[in-house]
């Protein structure tokens, strides 16, 4: 007969041993990337811009300069010092990835691989799977366009453009355009202008004309800038349609990884190479934007997704991943620098990572497969198309130009 004594320890024991499972390590299973694209030339010049002779940018309009690809390159050394011991475990390497159909983001992407999987026996080309529909905001979809377009003629875009009006016309008397003529393409056609100068003046170091030096205009600029991406991309629809394919694709894999028994040895990291606005639209449909300052993201910076087991249950781990040179450095050399994102009300298990030495809150597979899936069109070009009555011949000729103005400076 069991004496008290032996219940209390029967009972410490037990507790103990609860105590212990629940600080097992997560094990890593998966990882999800979505990348932005190295540092690039300008896609766009104002037409009173000194710098706008192509002769200034050798590599070509839109496409790699010489720090994008030394900062691809190495963004693949430090991926694969971060995962290469769990993918040799799992043989989970990537047997393909996925990318925009820009130059900018394909040539990313191979020189990613090239530094990632140090094989020069794979032909990295034959890797990439060209997506539009999920890698771009591009593809064509009425509805998302229609959202847009009524959310840009919506009292709220209006006020603040209005709040903005001096400070536009001076910009029009210094560059020669015409912003506030081209609605519904204001704010996004002086995001380009920012970006232009910024590229110009930061990256480049070119003399640009004193008014792009001025504090006072730098700080209107990025202004404007902050907010056509924040306008762009917080529309509910436009981000059912413009983010819902990627999200589809990743929270299919983890379902494919977690329920299918003969995942073992199958590809356990992947990669997908876009654009700032689509990593834009991804955090601002998940409520993490503001987590990143509500600014849009570094060149070569990514989303990233892991996903972890742990006491026979699954979590999501979100990052926001940069590639800042080494300060401390001065042979320019990249780090790897990662911020915890935490998704709101989806705190259901917290550990400590050496990446970041902070606690963070991860998000259990089955709650984040419930948020997505609102998120994600079940039939997409069925969902995309609208009623002639509510699609007028003057919003077909938005769409074009919707279409062509992201294609040109994504």
């Amino acid at each position: 007969m069991l004496s008290i004594s032996n219940y209390v320890s029967f009972g410490l024991l037990f507790l103990f041993l609860q105590n212990v499972g629940a600080n097992e390590s997560p094990q890593l299973e998966a990882v999800f990337v979505v990348i932005r694209h190295g540092d690039r030339t300008p896609t766009s010049f104002y037409p009173n811009d000194p710098f706008r002779n192509e002769s200034f940018w050798p590599e070509g309009v839109g496409e790699l300069n010489q720090a994008g690809i030394q900062r691809m390159s190495q963004a693949g050394l430090l991926y694969r010092k971060t995962y290469s011991q769990f993918l040799n475990e799992t043989k989970g390497w990537p047997i393909y990835v996925k990318s925009s159909i820009r130059k900018r983001t394909i040539d990313s992407v191979e020189l990613f691989l090239k530094s990632f999987l140090e094989n020069d026996k794979v032909n990295v080309s034959e890797m990439v799977k060209l997506d539009q529909k999920m890698l771009t905001t591009t593809y064509k979809c009425d509805k998302s366009n229609q959202a847009w377009l009524q959310f840009f003629s919506s009292k709220t875009v209006t006020d603040y453009i209005n709040s903005k009006n001096e400070g536009i016309k001076y910009l029009e008397e210094k560059t020669g355009d015409k912003y506030l003529d081209q609605f519904p393409f204001i704010l996004r056609n002086l995001e380009f202008l920012a970006t232009t100068l910024e590229i110009e003046r930061d990256e480049y170091h070119l003399n640009v004309p004193e008014w792009a030096r001025n504090k006072s205009t730098i700080d209107l600029m990025s202004d404007l800038k902050k907010h056509a991406y924040l306008f762009d991309w917080q529309i509910p629809t436009v981000q059912r349609f413009r983010v819902g394919p990627l999200l589809g694709d990743i929270t299919s894999i983890m379902w494919q990884i977690i329920h299918e028994n003969g995942f073992a040895n199958k590809q356990r990291f992947y990669l997908y190479s876009t654009h700032d606005v689509n990593q834009v639209v991804l955090l601002q449909s998940l409520g993490l934007y503001d987590q990143i300052g509500l600014w849009p993201t570094s060149y070569s910076s990514a989303i990233v997704f892991e996903l972890y087991h742990q006491k026979e249950q699954y979590y999501v781990r979100t990052l926001y991943r940069e590639i800042p040179l080494d300060s401390t450095l001065s042979d320019g050399h990249y780090v790897l620098r990662d911020t915890p994102l935490n998704i709101t009300s989806c705190n259901d298990f917290s550990w400590t990572f050496d990446s970041t030495q902070t606690s963070e809150s991860l998000c259990s597979h089955k709650r984040f497969q419930t948020l997505i899936a609102g998120k994600v069109p079940r039939d997409y070009d069925k969902e995309c198309r609208t009623s002639s009555a509510e699609y007028t011949s003057v919003s077909w000729a938005v769409t074009f130009i919707v279409l062509l103005f992201t294609y040109l400076h994504q």
